[in-house]
């Protein structure tokens, strides 16, 4: 035989036996949904719902050995947040499954970000908010480049943007795919509805390898180390509530990519550029040249399928930065093609090394002066980032006391990410409520009590304070004695909430008395006040059904306390609980 057909025909054998050892995993639930619900043709990995025994490393047999696959979530310990769900029949339903892979798509692994859940709370891909990562290490890997295909799809309601990052050397370094990935659902309705919040509604199939949630990207695995991908939901960017707050992937495929050329690129890589303009001269493989430049973006069309941005838009993130600047230095330091905000100030790459805003700042930096303010905050304030002797001037300063050492405990993850976009991370300052002292707060100009440590424990330490204190504690609505008895009774109510402003003032400011507001986007808990205990208490709005039940409730500096005794500084009284925060809409933050 010729040598050569001989070589040929043995490739050919070689890439189909590759090919036909893919790895296709579903995941399912043993406890959920009357699972294991394995889909044709796929292994399995089977997990009961909330269950960390059995999140362990299983092994699966593709590319004539043994991979092994780990998911872990490692910047929370709470089990509620290692999801793995299934839906039921009547869920599935809103599936067409012409294609037969509704086994498929019913259930998933994945992520809780709530607070009350363990998470870590809503983050908004930047700096708002603290990422909840699952990871997943895909362990022996032969050498060589693949494609990865995930699907992330719920039949009931769960919808959500997504980041992914990769790492080739076993989870030391990780770069950024991207956080234009995006979890689908395919029943009506939901808290949010990805009908009526910009996320364009229900899919309902028939084929998940359609979808435009369906998750493609290149793997070059070393064949030493071990690949690891992290997840993070950009969880409440649509909807600050439950089904934008859940994220999942319900099963993968890993195959061998071929190069029929032998150049250097991945065929699938190869033929996006030829699909990219069918009116050129680029028609076949051997078109596509690893040295050109298809997008003129200064990056060759290898180091684009090396850096894993896309080869035919020249500005992969859109950050303003062409992908060759970014990754070269061309724009005084190199900063990642695939993360418009490197790191992650609030501040675009493009705009951070312009002069658009009168500085150039360091786009890998979010504190370019080093004095304690980030980039994106000195300029909203007026200051020079730029200069550590030009910082903002200090406004709201907050001492928020919760029930943990950090706050993941009920909503205060989510309260302290929102006082800190509020207000500034450098004016609000967190303390453990055991640990506080009387004293403290004394230099803050607000304190906060979170209800998460049963806040009627604070009373004595700070009943004294001459500091303005904003609680939510629904036991000190009538606990006995004490300034803080300033309603009276505590009619609990579950439900979907709205209250009306009752009165002008400056905590209303914006909002014109009479004018109704909706509180929460789901069902969540309400303490109504039905009285007001200390003479100099203010309803400023109530229920909008029940004007008898009040819900904010103050005392002034000055007015009379149920004691008897001036207040010190203003008391507010809010009737919510650990979490009602956690489906606040905008207005009622």
């Amino acid at each position: 035989m010729n040598l050569r057909i001989f070589l040929a025909s043995h490739l050919v054998l070689t890439i189909a036996t590759l090919q036909a050892q893919n790895l296709l995993v579903d995941f399912n639930s043993t406890n959920q949904g009357g699972g294991p619900h394995p889909q044709a043709e796929y292994q399995s990995y089977d997990a009961a719902h909330e269950v960390p025994a059995d999140f362990v490393t299983r092994s699966f047999q593709a590319f004539g050995t043994t991979i092994d696959i780990t998911p872990a979530w490692p910047n929370t310990t709470d089990n509620r947040v290692q999801q793995m769900i299934d839906r039921g029949a009547g869920n599935d339903a809103n599936w067409n499954n012409a294609s037969g892979d509704v086994d498929l798509i019913t259930d998933f692994l994945g992520i809780d970000t709530r607070t009350g859940n363990g998470g870590n709370g809503n983050w908004d891909g930047a700096a708002g908010g603290t990422p909840t990562y699952m990871t997943l290490t895909l362990g022996g890997l032969p050498a060589g480049t693949y494609g990865w295909t995930s699907f992330h799809h719920d039949t009931e309601n769960v919808h959500t943007n997504f980041q992914v990052e990769i790492s080739l050397d076993g989870g030391t370094i990780f770069t950024s795919l991207g956080q234009e990935f995006y979890m689908s659902d395919s029943s009506p309705g939901g808290s949010p509805d990805s009908a009526t919040n910009g996320a364009g509604g229900t899919r309902t199939g028939p084929d998940a390898s359609t979808l435009d949630s369906t998750a493609t990207f290149q793997i070059d695995a070393t064949g030493t180390n071990d690949v690891v991908l992290r997840f993070a939901p950009l969880s409440g960017a649509l909807g600050n509530a439950v089904h934008n707050q859940l994220w999942g992937i319900n099963g993968f495929i890993l195959s061998a990519l071929d190069d029929a050329d032998g150049d250097g690129l991945a065929d699938s890589f190869e033929q996006g550029i030829i699909a990219a303009d069918p009116d050129d001269a680029i028609a076949t493989l051997e078109d596509v040249l690893p040295g050109d430049d298809f997008d003129n973006d200064g990056s060759t069309n290898l180091e684009e399928s090396e850096n894993r941005t896309n080869p035919s838009d020249d500005d992969s993130d859109d950050d303003g930065l062409l992908d060759g600047e970014e990754v070269s230095a061309g724009n005084g330091s190199v900063t990642d093609p695939n993360n418009p905000d490197t790191d992650g100030d609030g501040l675009i790459d493009g705009v951070e090394v312009s002069t658009e805003n009168g500085f150039t700042t360091d786009p890998n930096n979010p504190d370019t002066d080093g004095d304690g303010f980030d980039d994106e905050n000195e300029l909203l304030e007026g200051s020079d980032p730029t200069d550590p002797d030009d910082a903002p001037e200090v406004g709201l300063t907050i001492l928020f006391l919760g029930n943990a050492a950090a706050p993941t405990s009920g909503a205060d993850g989510a309260i302290m990410a929102f006082l800190q976009e509020s207000y500034g991370a450098q004016n609000v300052t967190y303390m453990q409520s055991s640990v506080a002292q009387p004293g403290d707060e004394l230099g803050f100009k607000a304190l906060i009590l979170s209800s998460t440590f049963g806040s009627g424990t604070a009373r004595g330490k700070f009943q004294d304070s001459p500091v303005p204190i904003l609680n939510w504690e629904e036991a000190l609505t009538r606990n006995a004695g004490g300034e803080f008895a300033i309603t009276d009774g505590r009619t609990k109510e579950t439900a979907t909430h709205f209250i009306t402003i009752n009165v002008e003032h400056p905590i209303t400011a914006g909002f014109e008395p009479g004018q109704r507001v909706q509180m929460t986007t789901g069902a969540s808990e309400f303490w109504w006040s039905t009285g007001l205990q200390a003479p100099g208490a203010i309803s400023l709005a109530s229920d909008d059904t029940n004007t008898t039940n009040g819900f904010l409730t103050i005392v002034e500096a000055g007015d009379e306390l149920l004691t008897g005794q001036p207040a010190p500084g203003r008391r507010i009284m809010l009737g919510i609980t650990d979490n009602t925060f956690n489906l606040f809409t905008d207005e009622a933050r």
